[in-house]
């Protein structure tokens, strides 16, 4: 139990506050500490609040984030820029891909299930670009999604079956996603490797565009 408590504060940062400070949950119920502890990088386990030897913890989802005092407000928001310049956004109490969440959830190109990692063939993608990108892989109504870095690759275990994938990009002004989007083809106890590779020419395959939330997007550096 002691092993797990560190592991939870490493990384995070704690205020003390001797008169006590309060915070108010989503329920409209207080909370006062005399210490608080930000987990910035566990967003399930939010805010630590200590008085005495007891301490409680809350997700992200529970609390009203306003009412927290300033200093961890500021430092929250100084992290979460510093993620939402990686392309990461915090959904559902998890720091998640922003362009993975977009594209799994348009109602284009989203999916109802997930698609199992078990099966006869193996889909590798190898990214060549100088960016990260987004890969969706659908197969029916189920579907997959993996953020590529630039360089880097990355294989998906698929069962046999009519499958295509998705490539997503952010576009150049940074408010939306382009999407690529193959033609299905039939696996059956095959390795496919897929190239993603920057080139100029028009390409045959079907374009379209997911737009990027304002509250998403990176403006800084362009």
């Amino acid at each position: 139990m002691i092993k797990a408590l560190a592991l939870l504060l490493l990384g995070s940062a704690a205020w003390p506050y001797g008169f006590g400070a309060e915070f108010v949950l989503l329920d409209k119920s207080k909370v006062t500490a005399e210490k608080l502890t930000l987990a910035k990088e566990l967003p399930s386990v939010f805010i630590s609040a200590t008085t005495g030897s007891e301490t409680k913890t809350y997700k992200h989802s529970e609390i009203d984030v306003a009412t927290l005092p300033q200093d961890l407000l500021d430092e929250f928001e100084k992290f979460r820029k510093e993620q939402l310049a990686k392309r990461i956004v915090l959904v559902d109490d998890r720091w998640m891909s922003r362009d993975a969440v977009l594209l799994k959830r348009d109602a284009k190109y989203g999916y109802k299930k997930a698609l199992p990692k078990a099966g006869d063939s193996v889909i590798e993608f190898v990214n060549e670009t100088k960016d990260t990108v987004t890969i969706g892989i659908r197969s029916g109504d189920k579907g997959y999604e993996m953020h590529i870095e630039a360089g880097k690759k990355k294989a998906y275990q698929i069962p046999d079956g009519k499958v295509h994938y998705l490539m997503a990009q952010e576009s150049k002004d940074g408010k939306s996603l382009i999407v690529q989007k193959t033609k299905p083809e039939i696996l059956k106890n095959v390795r496919l490797t897929v190239t993603v590779f920057d080139s100029d020419k028009p390409t045959d395959n079907e374009l379209g565009s997911i737009p990027i939330p304002a509250e998403y997007q990176v403006t800084s550096g362009k």
